[in-house]
């Protein structure tokens, strides 16, 4: 694997020191840098607020009354209370991903993935495309966990994820394909609360270069198996 490339950030909240951050994709998806940092940011934002309101003084004392032992869930403000997740009114894309064209399929899971996070559906719904042998599983798996159970999404103001090129390196079986590809995001990519109001905030990113392994299961249907994130692309670029 490339080594990562390192992304400017912005954040509504102080600063959060000690971030891994690289550009997406990372792993599978392209927006785990994104949810990882609203979850340190969002962290901060509460311990800045109940600072800032006189709630808590500089000593942790509550104004002279005594402190709860408890620590308070971070959640998003309102009475959207954890696991709310997408509504019912944000219908996911069809997922197309059986058959031979694996272009297609590859586009068709993308869209889905974008939809995932921008949702902040359940993470359940990510086994939909990515096995759990991914090393990239864990990882969306635990971002998507966090914007479902705080009914936070990662929206973005543009096309979402853009496959620029696609090749098919390999078939060592015929359930078994490497894949090339070229990603890019040129929106804007927010994290926002139940309330939309913006947590964390990323720049486009890409082009991308990353490697994948397809497999298909018993059910006709293709999912990530290995991902490789190779490092920025260059015209010229060979798969």
């Amino acid at each position: 694997m490339g080594d990562p490339v390192p992304v400017a950030r912005e954040s509504n909240g102080p600063s959060v020191v000690g971030l891994d951050e690289v550009a997406p994709p990372r792993g599978r998806h392209r927006r785990v840098a994104v949810v990882a940092a609203a979850v340190v940011a969002s962290a901060v934002l509460l311990a800045a607020g109940l600072l800032g309101s006189g709630w808590l003084g500089r000593d942790g004392s509550n104004g002279g009354a005594q402190m709860e032992a408890s620590t308070p869930p971070v959640a998003g403000p309102g009475d959207r209370g954890a696991g709310t997740g997408a509504s019912t009114a944000d219908a996911a894309p069809a997922l197309e991903t059986t058959g031979e064209d694996l272009e297609a399929v590859f586009r068709s899971t993308l869209a889905y993935e974008d939809w995932l996070f921008s949702t902040g559906a359940d993470p359940e719904l990510i086994a939909e495309t990515i096995l759990p042998e991914c090393s990239c599983y864990r990882e969306d798996y635990e971002s998507l966990r966090v914007l479902h159970e705080n009914g936070w999404r990662s929206i973005g103001d543009g096309a979402g994820t853009e496959l620029v090129a696609f090749k098919v390196m390999s078939r060592p079986a015929p359930d078994l394909a490497r894949v090339w590809t070229v990603q890019q995001n040129t929106s804007t990519v927010r994290i926002v609360d139940a309330d939309g109001q913006v947590l964390e905030t990323s720049p486009p990113w890409g082009p991308v270069v990353a490697v994948y392994t397809l497999a298909r299961g018993e059910d006709g249907r293709w999912r990530t198996q290995t991902a490789e994130i190779l490092g920025p692309y260059e015209e010229g670029t060979p798969p």
